[in-house]
C-alpha cells in the first residue's frame, strides 16, 4: 500500500510506511522557554534593592549628625575650621576613638617644638593641617573629622582633612 507523500499519518503507532512523519505532536509542546527570564528577574530585583539602599542612605544622611542628640544639629552646622571654612556640608563627621588620634611634636631648626594633631584613618596615620583644626568646646565629646579620601583601586592614597575637632581630652 502506497501513501501519497503529501498526507499526514494519523496514527503514530502505525508502522512506518515511507510516508512523511506526522508532526502534529509538535503543536502540543509548550512554547520554548526564554532562558534569559531569570536574568531579567535578577536585574529587576537588584535594581529595586539599589533604589531602596540609595533612599536609605539619603534618609540617614539628612538626619542630624548625632541622632541621639538632635539638639546639637545647629552646633554642628556652626562649626568652622581655623581658615573659617564650614565643616558641615550635610555629610556626617567621622567619630574618632581616643586611641586613633594624638598630638605629635617635632623640633624645628631653631629648637622650637611644633605640635600638630594626627589621626588614624584608613589603616594609616595622617597629619592634620593647622588650617583644619576647629577651636572651641566639643559638645559631642569624641574627636570629629570631616575628611575626603582619594582612592585608587579601592585603596585610599590621600586624605583631604577639611575639619578636625579634638575630643574632650584634647
Amino acid at each position: 500500500m502506497r501513501h501519497d507523500p503529501r498526507t499526514i499519518r494519523s496514527n503514530p503507532e502505525a508502522p512506518f510506511d515511507g510516508g512523511p512523519p506526522d508532526r502534529r505532536w509538535l503543536d502540543q509542546l509548550p512554547p520554548p522557554r526564554d532562558d534569559r527570564a531569570w536574568l531579567k528577574t535578577v536585574l529587576l530585583v537588584l535594581g529595586f534593592a539599589l533604589i531602596f539602599f540609595g533612599l536609605l542612605v539619603y534618609a540617614f544622611a539628612a538626619q542630624a549628625h548625632d541622632y541621639k542628640h538632635p539638639e546639637n544639629q545647629r552646633w554642628y552646622e556652626s562649626l568652622r575650621s581655623a581658615d573659617k571654612a564650614p565643616c558641615c556640608d550635610g555629610a556626617e563627621a567621622n567619630h574618632i576613638a581616643d586611641m586613633d588620634w594624638d598630638t605629635a611634636c617635632e623640633q624645628n631648626n631653631f629648637g622650637e617644638n611644633r605640635c600638630h594633631y594626627r589621626i588614624f584613618l584608613h589603616n594609616r596615620w595622617w597629619d592634620v593641617p593647622a588650617r583644619a583644626v576647629v577651636e572651641g568646646a566639643n559638645r559631642d565629646g569624641s574627636a570629629l573629622v570631616w575628611e575626603v579620601p582619594t582612592r585608587r583601586d579601592h585603596e585610599v592614597i590621600s586624605v583631604f582633612i577639611r575639619c578636625f575637632m579634638p575630643g574632650a581630652g584634647g
